[in-house]
């Protein structure tokens, strides 16, 4: 919690003239590790123009976010205008837009109603970060933890709006039928064999973030158990607020070592290639080489740098 505090703090005093310059660097450094196809969760849409510009394909999700019950109308109509700008600003492009309600504890239940009304209206692909971290699991258990009583004085919640209880966070969301949406789930850590037949049955895809799990210490995704019942995996990074890198296959060999024998290369290859595509879902397109899909490639040669083939 002291991490997302800072990191809370530090958005709301970055001028948009640093984001624009940030997002047009980690552009640059997507092209140079070799990434081409990317899930971006941006506050209104920076990464839109630079993505755009290079000529890389993805998703950009909107993030939603609002703990006020009062406040959900105005939120999502303020996302629903920023949804049809950012349609029309990437039109024409290899570009998608999407709808990322943060996480489970952060919106309020009526707002997370309020988005699934919103996904179902506009069509656009939904993400969210959800089973991340111990204190996230204990906050829908219980209503206490350090979410309670650090995050929400941190964003000014004093009186935290009342929710269900649920033993996990792929409960509390299936109850709010938001794994309806089929969303993608950005971390999916906590999650017991209960939570995997539950994601599988509701077609639900997984980014996986190794390196930020580790960092944060928010445990290790059952990744093997996940591909066991079909779910599609795909790496993220989860930004350079928790890795070091934007890199995939630095990603990759965390993956590796965080399983400890329990995932080979092969897979951990394929979530960086097609388990993104069908992450972002895509795969009808690029993530593997076959007939009739886009020649999306790079060249990799040991001991040299990554070159983008156009």
């Amino acid at each position: 919690m002291p991490w997302v505090v800072r990191l809370v703090e530090a958005r709301r005093t970055t001028s948009e003239t640093a984001q624009a310059r940030t997002a047009e660097a980690g552009v640059q450094a997507l092209l140079r590790s070799g990434t081409t196809t990317v899930g971006d969760v941006s506050t209104a849409g920076q990464s839109l123009a630079p993505l755009r510009r290079a000529g890389l394909r993805g998703v950009i999700y909107r993030e939603i976010l609002g703990l006020a019950p009062e406040a959900a109308a105005d939120r999502l109509e303020g996302a629903q205008a920023d949804l049809q700008a950012l349609r029309a600003t990437a039109d024409g492009s290899l570009l998608a837009i999407g709808l990322s309600p943060h996480s489970p504890y952060a919106l309020s239940e009526e707002l997370l109603f309020g988005c699934h009304g919103l996904v179902e209206q506009t069509g656009v692909a939904p993400a969210i970060h959800a089973a991340e971290s111990p204190e996230e699991s204990e906050f829908l258990a219980t209503g206490d933890g350090p979410i309670r009583r650090s995050l929400y004085p941190a964003v000014g919640c004093l009186d935290p709006p009342p929710r269900g209880r649920a033993r996990s966070a792929v409960a509390y969301l299936a109850g709010l039928t938001v794994l309806a949406w089929r969303p993608l789930l950005v971390h999916a850590v906590h999650v017991d064999e209960a939570d995997c037949r539950t994601m599988a049955s509701a077609g639900v895809r997984v980014a996986h973030c190794p390196r930020s799990n580790a960092r944060l210490s928010c445990g290790v995704a059952p990744i093997p158990r996940l591909l066991a019942h079909g779910i599609p995996v795909g790496l993220g990074t989860d930004s350079l607020a928790s890795v070091s890198s934007l890199d995939l296959w630095d990603e990759m060999r965390a993956a590796l070592a965080a399983q400890a024998g329990r995932l080979d290369p092969p897979p951990a290859l394929e979530m960086g290639t097609l388990g993104g595509a069908r992450a972002l879902g895509m795969a009808d397109r690029v993530g593997s080489l076959e007939a009739g899909k886009d020649a999306d490639l790079i060249a990799v040669a040991a001991g040299a740098s990554v070159r983008t083939i156009r």
